[in-house]
């Protein structure tokens, strides 16, 4: 069954994401594992959460195309995260930090070039699992809160709310802007360590 998700996620998404296994599946949310990993990360300020990812990526794009110590170019790759600070409002009355991320392909994961950007930084995420809420269409920063808000209360009636990360979510973007139709976007929950 793993292989046949594994198939259907290729094809959907042409670009290397980071691999994972399914530990749970319910109706509306699954819990998944990942392995630890290295991303590209920057940290922007903005008042919205599309204008900040915008700047974002901009710079990590730029690093991905060979603004790095050795002057190569990586793939890209899927999804762009988004680490949000958990806020109940759908715009902010002042600028909030959130971090963008890339994964880095995994041809780049055991030594990736350094950017040469300062704002940006090679970060190690550790082994996670993640509850995840699937959806389409693009998401507007209402949509990230309304799809975040939906997760939290699926998991509240799987009563897993003590067991996730409180203070910050993630976006998940696996789609470029010119793609119109069949988009994939995730909302994440990291669930605490069970040390």
């Amino acid at each position: 069954m793993e292989a046949v998700k594994n198939i259907k996620r290729a094809a959907t998404h042409p670009h290397e994401s980071p691999h994972y296994d399914v530990v749970a599946s319910h109706i509306d949310f699954e819990e998944r594992h990942y392995p630890p990993s290295k991303w590209a990360s920057t940290m922007v300020r903005s008042k919205t959460l599309d204008h900040g990812q915008k700047e974002a990526f901009w710079k990590l794009f730029n690093y991905i195309q060979g603004n790095n110590e050795r002057d190569i170019g990586i793939k890209m790759t899927s999804p762009v995260t988004t680490k949000i600070a958990w806020k109940t409002e759908a715009v902010a009355s002042t600028e909030e930090t959130i971090t963008v991320s890339f994964y880095l392909s995994a041809e780049h994961q055991d030594d990736p070039p350094e950017p040469n950007n300062k704002d940006i930084v090679i970060e190690e995420r550790p082994v996670m699992n993640v509850f995840v809420k699937s959806f389409g269409g693009f998401a507007s920063d209402e949509v990230w809160i309304l799809e975040a808000r939906k997760l939290a209360k699926s998991l509240n009636i799987y009563d897993e709310t003590d067991s996730v990360v409180q203070d910050y979510y993630y976006a998940a973007s696996y789609d470029g802007p010119f793609k119109l139709a069949h988009r994939h976007n995730e909302v994440w929950f990291v669930k605490q360590s069970q040390d």
